[in-house]
């Protein structure tokens, strides 16, 4: 199963900013509101819900109801569902496109310490994550990173581009 993060989107960001929120309902057709990083509503496009042939109201709500049930499984599965890791190419290829823009040396100074922040978000006890959602993940990754050092140059701008 995929989940697109680009359709997840806070309440907070929902309720500051929702010209924002309707462009990305416009592009996707949907967005998932994340209320204390867990799904909670979901704004549709409704337009996309409807297909040429569909005459009635009724036939349009029973389109909305079922594509809402699968949104609801598709979400239930996501939550029980292992967070995704980023590579460490995707973090040294990160790090370089930072290095070209910035200026600094290119390069791994410890693989073993890149290593160990990657890995550390993951980190669970008693069958937990100890970063549970994906901002708490994303933080502590950061944090990892310029923590421990693992570029010869460019680790604080690492943790916080």
């Amino acid at each position: 199963m995929t989940i697109n993060t680009e359709n997840l989107v806070s309440i907070t960001e929902t309720n500051q900013n929702f010209s924002r929120v309707a462009r990305i309902v416009d592009k996707t057709g949907a967005v998932v509101v994340l209320k204390n990083n867990v799904p909670r509503y979901v704004i549709l496009d409704f337009s996309q819900l409807l297909d040429e042939e569909t005459a009635s109201t009724s036939e349009a709500l029973t389109s909305a109801r079922n594509y809402l049930k699968t949104i609801w499984r598709l979400l239930r599965n996501w939550q029980s569902s292992p967070m995704k890791r980023l590579s460490q190419e995707t973090i040294v290829a990160m790090h370089s496109e930072l290095i070209i823009q910035s200026g600094g040396l290119d390069g791994i100074r410890d693989a073993n310490m890149l290593d160990a922040s990657i890995n550390s978000p993951f980190h669970t006890f008693d069958g937990k994550y100890l970063y549970p959602t994906l901002q708490a993940m994303a933080a502590h990754l950061t944090f990892s990173l310029i923590k421990n050092h693992p570029f010869l140059d460019g680790n604080k701008q690492i943790g916080i581009d």
